[in-house]
């Protein structure tokens, strides 16, 4: 039994080469927050990406030190891969200490993603080792996929698997002695029990009306606030190379429009309305209901009529026609983020994945007529991806009114699309997309990150405006048939060099599709 006191939520520092501050919304960790004030008189938040301790480059962890020979110190510019590895919050120690000044008697751990579990775990076991009395509950999509990895570590009291609001209520009655409630008869929840792991049998979704609605500030300028949110749950297609029915099921759910209009309304109060607001919908399959998306919508302009929209995790363009497109136009989506997958129509029969080409052109031009900005995801590293897959999607992207955003396939423990065997510490941050690592021994990292600039490209010959420096490297690229990118030299004059790892053979492809 624990002291009902105090508890704290806490989402673990992130060590990657990149961090998007302005989509790093932490929705679950507020949710579990949510949840957890109903049985603490007090409940902090303490979420280290987010501490303004700004990025602090690290060691790249051992187990992706393959990329070191790919990645070029002081590059810059429109081609460039990224050039330090970053952590981004406060140290173990710092944080640590943070969680124990705040008194707490429970520590909820929220993770965001199993690439990040390592940093996840540092940190348990160092507030173990200050309090070992604390209890510690380790949830999120990162635990999710892989509860005995957490179980393993003997610091963690309990894990959550899925959603917060199936089970964190009841164990949280349980560790508190309320309500006489057996943990074994509690969803979702595993535990260490004389040397082995324990988890409760089954996986168990929310009902819409179990959702706890939730809405945050996550970014703000001069002239511009940003509002991120998640209204449904749930994914009825079967993706191979996607992880979210692990968590959230097959079934989709939405929660109450006056919910989320409560918590828009709660924000508005302590902010500045006077700035142009723009909402972010977070969902995955937002589309699955569009009656139900444009009451949201126009609830929204009722109460900030100039607020503009937009769905920065991709918006499902298979649901879409040129008359929905127009009408959510005519309501301020002001970008439209289209998740592709693939062009080629091997590979989406493999993923299980349906692609409308016709559909997607028509929203194209639809899209260039209202001058509105669009970008196209594509995966590449799938296990059927080819140097001909890879150019079908530059082609496809190149050769249309949008910009490209390339995806390196990275696993997921659970995901049809990759064989899981143990958890292991030892290899977990080779699961981060940035790490370009061959999970399907179908692309080399050579060619993933040749594909990768390759994209880029793509981009910089659709940018409008070019400086002479970039007209030059691209000049120097068609002409010499090879990567180049931009280096500062040791009197931090701009250099053009050339990447030697690259995939000569890709790009020579490339280049002869574009230039035809």
């Amino acid at each position: 039994m624990i002291d009902a006191t105090k508890a704290v939520v806490v989402v673990p520092p992130i060590q990657d080469f990149y961090f998007t501050y302005h989509r790093f919304s932490s929705l679950g960790a507020y949710i579990v927050q949510k949840i957890a004030g109903s049985f603490f008189k007090e409940c902090q938040m303490l979420n280290f990406p987010l501490d303004g301790s700004g990025p602090e480059t690290i060691a790249l962890p051992q187990e992706i030190q393959y990329l070191k020979k790919y990645i070029i110190p002081d590059e810059t510019g429109p081609l460039s891969f990224f050039r330090t590895y970053n952590r981004y919050g406060s140290s173990i120690d710092i944080c640590a200490k943070k969680i124990i000044d705040t008194g707490a008697s429970c520590c909820l751990i929220s993770v965001f993603a199993y690439c990040y579990a390592n940093t996840a775990l540092y940190l348990i076991e160092k507030i173990k080792r200050l309090k070992p009395e604390l209890c510690v509950i380790a949830g999120g999509a990162g635990v999710s996929v892989a509860p005995d990895l957490f179980l393993n570590s003997t610091s963690v009291d309990y894990v959550v698997k899925g959603e917060a609001e199936v089970s964190l209520p009841l164990l949280l009655q349980f560790i508190q002695g309320k309500n006489s409630i057996n943990r074994e008869s509690i969803p979702n929840i595993g535990w260490r029990n004389d040397n082995r792991n324990v988890l409760t049998n089954g996986m168990k979704f929310t009902e819409a009306s179990e959702i706890v609605s939730y809405a945050v500030k996550t970014f703000e300028t001069q002239k511009k606030l940003y509002i991120s949110t998640t209204l449904s749950r749930g994914c009825r297609y079967k993706c191979e190379f996607c992880s979210n029915r692990l968590t959230q099921g097959n079934n989709f759910r939405i929660v109450s429009p006056d919910a989320f209009k409560e918590q828009l309304l709660a924000i508005l109060h302590t902010e500045d309305t006077t700035k142009r607001i723009n909402i972010n919908f977070e969902d995955d399959n937002i589309m699955h209901d569009y009656g139900y998306l444009i009451t949201v919508l126009q609830m929204c302009k009722k109460v900030l009529p100039d607020c503009t929209f937009t769905f920065e995790n991709g918006i499902d363009y298979r649901l879409l026609d040129t008359e929905k497109c127009s009408q959510l136009i005519r309501l301020g989506v002001c970008q439209f983020n289209f998740s592709l997958a693939t062009a080629n129509s091997d590979i989406a029969d493999t993923q299980h994945r349906i692609i409308n080409v016709t559909r997607l052109d028509e929203l194209y031009r639809l899209l260039q007529s209202a001058s509105i900005p669009v970008i196209t995801y594509f995966i590449c590293g799938f296990s059927n991806d080819t140097h001909q897959t890879i150019i079908d999607n530059l082609k496809f992207i190149h050769s249309r009114s949008t910009l490209a955003g390339i995806s390196m396939f990275y696993a997921v423990p659970g995901i049809e699309g990759f064989k899981y065997n143990n958890p292991d510490t030892g290899t977990i941050a080779q699961y981060a997309g940035s790490s370009a690592f061959p999970w399907n021994n179908s692309l080399s990292t050579a060619t993933l990150l040749t594909a990768f600039r390759l994209s880029r490209i793509v981009n910089l010959i659709k940018q409008p405006q070019k400086s002479e420096l970039e007209l030059k490297l691209l000049m120097q690229v068609k002409r010499e048939r090879k990567l180049f990118t931009i280096k500062k030299n040791q009197e931090k004059q701009n250099i053009l060099i050339e990447p030697e790892w690259q995939d000569y053979e890709l790009v020579k492809r490339f280049l002869t599709v574009v230039n035809e």
